[in-house]
Formats: C-alpha cells, structure tokens, sequence
C-alpha cells in the first residue's frame, strides 16, 4: 500500500475531515488534500503529528521514509 493511499484510508475509517486532518498536521486542507493525491510529500514530523491525532503508533509511517525522505 502506498503513502497516499493509507492516509485515505486512515482518514476515511475513521471518519475525518480534510480539514481536521490538515490541522492535525499544522497545514492547510488544501496542503493536505494534496498530499493525499501524491503531489505533495509529507515531511516525517507532520506524520508524527497525524499518527498522534488518529492515537496510533508513528511507526506505521516508517517504512514509507528511508533517513528521513519519503521514498
């Protein structure tokens, strides 16, 4: 599964907004609305923060980052 796609999922189960979601990590709805459609990287901080908000374990993110780059 890709990056993009488990933030859709993420968001979808659990019934958040793009709003909310972008909050969560510090940028705009439209910032995260991009992220969601791969034209956008999300640095490894603000998926931290998003990790925090859905209140599960950062490391779901990590195999996504290779010494702190998206890959």
């Amino acid at each position: 599964m890709e990056l993009v796609e488990l933030l859709r999922q993420l968001r979808a189960e659990r019934r958040v907004k793009l709003e909310d979601a972008g909050r969560a990590m510090n940028i705009s709805r439209e910032a995260y609305f991009e992220i969601e459609k791969g034209r956008l990287m999300p640095e490894q901080y603000q998926l931290d923060a998003l990790a925090k908000f859905y209140q599960i374990s950062p490391t779901i993110f990590g195999q996504y980052f290779e010494n702190d780059k998206v890959c």
